[in-house]
C-alpha cells in the first residue's frame, strides 16, 4: 500500500535524522581508527629494539625515541581536541546538505592523513619541507571542520543557527592562526615539535577573536 502525501512528509524528517546519525557513526569509526593508527610508529620502535637480541634498557628507548613520543602525543591530543570540537558542532545538526556531508568527508580525509604525516615526522629529519607537510595536513583539518560550520550555519534548516555556532567558528579561525605561527617554529628553530604548544593559546584568541563576531542568530 502506496504511502499517502501527508505519510511521506511525515517520515522525511525521520529519514533525514537516521542519515545524520549514520554519517556521525561513520565519521567517529573513522576518527577512532585513525587514533589508533598513531601509535605503530612507536610500536614498530619497540618491535626493532627486542629483535636486536641484547637486553634493552626501556631508559635506552625513551632517549632515542623521545621525538616520536612526543610527535604521536601532540596527534593524539589534536585528533582528540577537534573531534570534540566536531562533535559538538554536529550534534546540533538534524540533517546534512550535499556541501555540508562534501566537508565531512574532506574532514575525515585529513584526520586519516594524520597518522601518515606522524610516521613521516619521526622517520624523517625535520625540516621545512617535513613540517610544510605536518602543519598542511593541519591546515587541511581545521579549514575543512571550518568550512562544515560555515555550511551549516549557511543551512539553517540543519538545526544549528549562528548563536550556537559562534564560539565554535571562533575557535577554528583562532586554531588556524596559531597553527601557522607553529609552523616556522617547528621548521626554523631548536624547539621542532615543542612549537606546537603554542596550540595551548587557542582559548585565549578565541575569546579575542569572538568579541569582533556578530553576536545575533545570523552572521550578516
Amino acid at each position: 500500500m502506496a504511502s499517502t502525501p501527508s505519510e511521506a512528509e511525515e517520515d522525511e524528517p525521520f529519514e533525514r535524522a537516521a542519515s545524520a546519525d549514520r554519517l556521525i557513526a561513520f565519521t567517529d569509526a573513522v576518527v577512532a581508527i585513525a587514533m589508533t593508527l598513531l601509535v605503530l610508529p612507536l610500536m614498530e620502535s619497540v618491535a626493532a629494539v627486542t629483535d636486536k637480541g641484547a637486553e634493552p634498557h626501556i631508559g635506552d628507548w625513551l632517549v632515542e625515541h623521545h621525538s616520536g613520543i612526543l610527535n604521536f602525543v601532540v596527534s593524539f591530543v589534536i585528533v582528540a581536541f577537534y573531534w570534540f570540537m566536531h562533535h559538538r558542532v554536529v550534534e546540533q545538526v538534524r540533517s546534512f546538505s550535499n556541501r555540508m556531508s562534501f566537508a565531512n568527508f574532506v574532514w575525515l580525509f585529513s584526520i586519516v592523513l594524520l597518522p601518515v604525516t606522524t610516521a613521516m615526522s619521526v622517520a624523517f629529519v625535520t625540516d621545512g619541507v617535513q613540517a610544510s607537510v605536518y602543519i598542511g595536513a593541519l591546515v587541511l583539518l581545521i579549514g575543512s571542520l571550518l568550512w562544515l560550520q560555515v555550511e551549516i550555519v549557511r543551512h539553517p534548516e540543519s538545526g544549528a543557527s549562528w548563536k550556537t555556532m559562534r564560539r565554535s567558528i571562533a575557535t577554528a579561525i583562532a586554531s588556524l592562526i596559531l597553527v601557522l605561527v607553529a609552523w616556522p617554529i617547528i621548521a626554523f628553530t631548536p624547539l621542532k615539535y615543542f612549537g606546537m604548544m603554542v596550540l595551548l593559546f587557542v582559548p585565549l584568541l578565541t575569546s579575542v577573536i569572538a568579541r569582533f563576531m556578530p553576536a545575533g542568530d545570523t552572521a550578516s
